[in-house]
């Protein structure tokens, strides 16, 4: 993890990075999964002293989609942002309800717990695939 000023975490998530890799402990069952995938989602952790940080990644045919999981708490708002290819967006609320694809660019958490943020390849439209930047802040 590379930090980038006092207040932004960088975590690189490039296709160098991410690669199969093992979930769970040694005592458990071993699962190959994919870091970043549904089932195996980039933790993020958002301190109160640092609320914000930008993830950096490429969308290939191979890794179309990325997954991240952050805690927060009743009450908070999370603004994003995003600067890359096309892209469809989804939150999973602690709850497991969905919302998406496409949301708005601030959304109210109305529950404590576990959040994870989506983006995927739209392939619906041209151009969704490449590097690029998502920025996520809770306030």
């Amino acid at each position: 993890m590379a930090f980038r000023g006092p207040k932004l975490n960088t975590i690189l998530a490039t296709t160098a990075f991410i690669g199969a890799l093992v979930c769970g402990s040694i005592a458990e069952a071993k699962t190959v999964c994919s870091r970043g995938s549904d089932g195996c989602a980039i933790t993020l952790k958002l301190r109160p002293s640092c609320r914000r940080i930008t993830v950096h990644g490429e969308l290939t045919r191979e890794h179309n989609r990325y997954s991240y999981a952050f805690k927060a708490q009743a009450g908070q708002k999370l603004t994003w942002t995003f600067n890359g290819p096309t892209v469809r967006t989804m939150i999973r609320y602690p709850t497991g309800e969905t919302e998406g694809p496409g949301l708005p660019n601030d959304i109210s958490l109305t529950r404590t717990g576990t959040y994870t943020f989506t983006v995927n390849s739209n392939t619906m439209a041209e151009g969704i695939f490449g590097s690029f930047d998502l920025t996520l802040q809770l306030q």
